[in-house]
């Protein structure tokens, strides 16, 4: 929505986004539809037409980032379940979005070890996304670009600088 941009009075964020155009530095792109991509269109009951027209702008394959959230949500009660049979009570870890990791990592190093160690989804997406389509088509993972179609400027700033992990692997990140 940008309004983490508007608002800031020190200008600490600024909406940094790639172009579709820079997909083409890949041989085969996968893209990376957040789940709010179809709500940007009114009464869309079946978001087919909307895979099919990413289809038709060039991507060679979709991969819904919903199903990195699915992932991700399985991991954290696998978590919840582990700390309640340790612990010998019921405890709970929040899945907090990575903007808000990203400030708790830069502002508060100290309580870092409170989040999960687990991936943003789409993050998570990302991955899945390479492995499974490396595996169908039998191509290297640097000939794949993975497309994220972002609805958060802060979510390019996590791909391009990531705390907590290595390596994005989203490769681009468009804003929708």
């Amino acid at each position: 929505c940008g309004q983490c941009i508007y608002i800031c009075p020190h200008h600490a964020k600024s909406a940094v986004v790639d172009h579709l155009a820079d997909a083409n530095r890949f041989r085969y792109t996968i893209a990376l539809p957040a789940p709010s991509l179809y709500g940007q269109f009114h009464h869309l009951t079946d978001p087919a037409p909307v895979i099919r027209g990413l289809y038709g702008l060039g991507f060679d394959a979709v991969y819904e980032v919903a199903r990195g959230a699915e992932a991700v949500t399985r991991l954290t009660q696998q978590y919840d379940m582990t700390l309640s049979e340790l612990m010998g009570e019921e405890g709970s870890f929040l899945n907090i979005t990575d903007t808000i990791q990203r400030r708790i990592r830069t502002r508060f190093p100290n309580l870092t070890g409170n989040i999960l160690p687990i991936l943003p989804p789409v993050e998570v997406a990302a991955r899945l996304a390479k492995q499974d389509f490396c595996r169908k088509t039998g191509c290297r993972p640097e000939e794949v670009g993975t497309v994220f179609l972002s609805p958060c400027p802060a979510k390019s700033t996590a791909s391009r600088d990531p705390l907590g992990f290595d390596k994005s692997e989203v490769d681009i990140v468009v804003s929708i």
